[in-house]
């Protein structure tokens, strides 16, 4: 019987055969999904104590052991918690935990920065977004811009974005082949500078179509 459950288990029910109002304790202090959030809490807070990318980041107040990646940006919940980086949050990352395929885009640029990356390319040779365009770089007294795959690894790398842009061709890393043309998909950058003598640090995605 595929509706059987484990009386054994109070993680193991039917959601229209429990009766809300008669839980016990233990059961409001599990938590079932492993999303951070306790039964309880996300009964509170109208969510779903089964599924663990349904819930409130504000709420979690234990540890998380979910291996979702819910928001898509190749960290798992779980990592995410470790990082303490948001799991719901697709520009909220360590780049060095990715250990999943991204499977969403996001623009994670931040309006108020003085330098506008233009996070698309198709190196296709026509001069129409050959490159990866960072508008205002040359107002930096120094940049450094590292790009990686959805896997973490290191692609590419620059010290002079001005001089040395990405075309969409790996330069050079342990797992990456010297002048190879980088497949199309998502890749993830960490832009370091100095402006107006203030470092500052610029995180996001980029698409190579």
């Amino acid at each position: 019987d595929d509706s059987a459950t484990d009386p054994n288990n109070n993680c193991d029910y039917n959601v229209a055969d429990q009766d809300i109002d008669n839980v016990d304790p233990d059961w409001d202090a599990a938590d079932c999904d492993g999303d951070g959030v306790t039964n309880g809490q996300e009964i509170v807070d109208g969510t779903d104590p089964l599924d663990d990318c349904n819930f409130l980041t504000d709420s979690i107040d234990t540890v998380v052991t979910s291996t979702s990646d819910c928001d898509g940006d190749g960290v798992t919940n779980e990592n995410e918690y470790l990082d303490n980086t948001d799991p719901q949050d697709g520009c909220d990352f360590v780049t060095a935990s990715i250990t999943e395929p991204v499977t969403r885009t996001f623009n994670c640029i931040l309006s108020e920065d003085p330098l506008k990356v233009y996070n698309t390319i198709t190196p296709n040779g026509d001069n129409m977004n050959d490159y990866m365009v960072i508008y205002g770089i040359e107002e930096t007294a120094s940049n450094n811009i590292t790009i990686y795959n959805r896997w973490g690894v290191q692609v590419f790398e620059s010290d002079d974005y001005e001089t040395n842009p990405f075309y969409g061709v790996s330069n050079g890393r342990t797992t990456i082949n010297e002048d190879e043309n980088l497949p199309s998909g998502t890749y993830y950058y960490v832009l370091k500078y100095v402006l107006d003598g203030e470092r500052k640090t610029q995180v996001g995605y980029l698409y190579i179509n």
